[in-house]
């Protein structure tokens, strides 16, 4: 008979959780939003559907290609490659369910809850309809394109989900290589050795009576398979589980638990590690350990050092050995700095003095600043596309498809403005002209809000010199962030210098002609 919880899973549902993408190929960041589905259905107790589009011209994968890959990767997930449009989509939703939760990446999340709620009561009718943000979602395509191209697998791996193993990575990139024209990489495929399995087959991990846990339950193992364990649960009643499923528990160490063998080991560890040589000699645990402490106890130990042997000596404590605690160095000398320390403090310094620019290098960097960059510190609905001729404002849902939206998926803020103006241009029956406009001028506070933050930018590209900031290690950000706190001084200055550049693109984007309602094309409103 079932139970009540399984009668409750089996009840039809009102909502339905989905996500929608080109998925090609699936990334660490489709992952993502693919767990955020899962994990949110689940809580709401709703259906989950992932949906790959196969429609795009950018797909490097075929729909049974990217569906295998997609199971691969997200096992026990709801996939289903479709040609239809995201409009499509949720007409066949809207069959079965009465409310929608859609999960995007958050530079898509306004578009396509503006495009739904567009719709809804038109071509659909949901109840509700939310659009849910993961945060940033994938990688930049071209570089991940580009890595295909030039067979560089190190770096395609990157962008893939840690799950999926060496030999699906590589097949996945060659077909992607076959689809571009290129021939595929004939590489050794070096298949990494299970060290679970090795530790099991050893007798390390898993043994008979150890305690381990699944689905936040205990078990007590009775017997040892190939690949699998015989477990036996707190009421006695007996379960086979594999051994990828379950996780080792560790008991509270006491002097009845722990073995002498362990005790050796443990001390042979801590001997070791402190750099005594030859401690297979000894069996004695305590002469073992006390002979360590013998070797350090003269020796400098810095605040980092002697952390590291408080956790060893509490670890002798915990599994019985009754070392000297006599012997035990005390805190000698505070930390020097090391000669990577000293390199590092130096390079800081230079880069530090760098920041301490002249007027003419201000203006000198203002000037090459391009007004996208301008233009990427605005909100994109700040902005709507007008016709040049009438200076009336162009709705999207005259010139923006389904397809466009998707296409926009890809693009940075900047780019999908100059995409609309593109779009309006091209859609419109009377070939219109059109240019991207500001709605409404910004008060001085947000102008001077944006021009520090587009000095701080500038500031960090120049100290990056041509590197891209995401992919420098995290030594370097660091000491970025520091010079930054330093030169808060000529942060101000490289603002207010920008604060005329922030004004002529206001105008500039404020300045178009617009019909009043008692006249022509020829009144300018500001």
């Amino acid at each position: 008979m079932k139970n009540f919880k399984q009668l409750l899973k089996e009840l039809p549902s009102s909502k339905v959780v989905f996500a929608y993408g080109i998925f090609s190929p699936p990334t660490s960041g489709h992952e993502l939003i693919v767990k955020s589905v899962k994990s949110l259905s689940e809580s709401q107790s709703a259906s989950h559907i992932v949906y790959a589009t196969n429609s795009l011209k950018e797909n490097l994968l075929s729909a049974d290609k990217k569906t295998h890959y997609m199971n691969i990767m997200f096992p026990k997930t709801n996939i289903e490659v479709t040609d239809k449009g995201l409009v499509e989509v949720a007409q066949e939703l809207n069959k079965k369910y009465k409310n929608l939760v859609m999960v995007a990446a958050s530079d898509c999340k306004e578009s396509y809850q503006k495009l739904l709620s567009s719709r809804n009561g038109k071509d659909f009718k949901f109840d509700t309809i939310e659009v849910v943000s993961t945060g940033d979602m994938n990688p930049d395509k071209n570089t991940l394109k580009e890595s295909v191209k030039k067979g560089n697998y190190d770096k395609f791996k990157k962008y893939l989900p840690t799950s999926l193993r060496e030999i699906d990575s590589r097949r996945l990139m060659n077909d992607m290589r076959k689809s571009l024209g290129l021939d595929i990489l004939k590489e050794e495929i070096k298949l990494v050795t299970n060290e679970l399995r090795e530790q099991y087959f050893r007798g390390e991990i898993f043994n008979i009576g150890d305690t381990v846990g699944f689905n936040e339950q205990q078990y007590t193992i009775v017997k040892r398979g190939t690949n699998h364990l015989l477990l036996k649960d707190e009421e006695g009643s007996l379960v086979s589980k594999w051994i990828q499923d379950v996780t080792p528990i560790s008991e509270e160490l006491t002097n009845k638990t722990i073995r002498p063998a362990d005790k050796l080991k443990v001390a042979r560890i801590i001997a070791t590690m402190l750099g005594v040589d030859n401690v297979e000699k000894s069996a004695n645990p305590e002469n073992i350990v006390n002979t360590a402490l013998r070797k350090v106890r003269s020796k400098a130990i810095n605040a980092e050092g002697y952390k590291v042997l408080d956790n060893m000596l509490q670890l002798a404590t915990e599994v019985g050995i009754q070392y000297d605690t006599a012997l035990k160095p005390a805190r000698l000398k505070e930390d020097a700095p090391t000669a990577d320390e000293v390199s590092e403090k130096n390079l800081e310094d230079q880069l530090e003095s760098e920041m301490e620019l002249t007027d003419e290098q201000i203006d000198a960097i203002i000037e090459s600043t391009p007004d996208d960059d301008i233009v990427d510190e605005y909100d994109e609905d700040e902005f709507y596309c007008v016709d040049e001729e009438t200076g009336e404002e162009i709705p999207e849902s005259e010139f923006m498809t389904t397809e466009d939206y998707q296409i926009l998926e890809v693009l940075s803020r900047s780019e999908r403005m100059r995409a609309k103006a593109r779009f309006a241009r091209t859609k419109s029956k009377r070939m219109n002209k059109s240019k991207i406009a500001l709605k409404t001028r910004a008060p001085q506070k947000k102008i001077n809000q944006r021009a520090r933050r587009l000095a701080i930018k500038l500031i960090k590209k120049r100290m990056l010199r041509g590197r891209n900031y995401a992919k420098i290690s995290i030594g370097e950000k660091e000491r970025i962030e520091r010079i930054i706190k330093k030169r808060q001084d000529t942060i101000k200055r490289v603002a207010i210098k920008l604060v005329p550049r922030i004004r002529n693109v206001e105008k500039s984007r404020l300045s178009h002609h617009k019909y009043k309602a008692t006249g022509g094309a020829g009144n300018v409103t500001f």
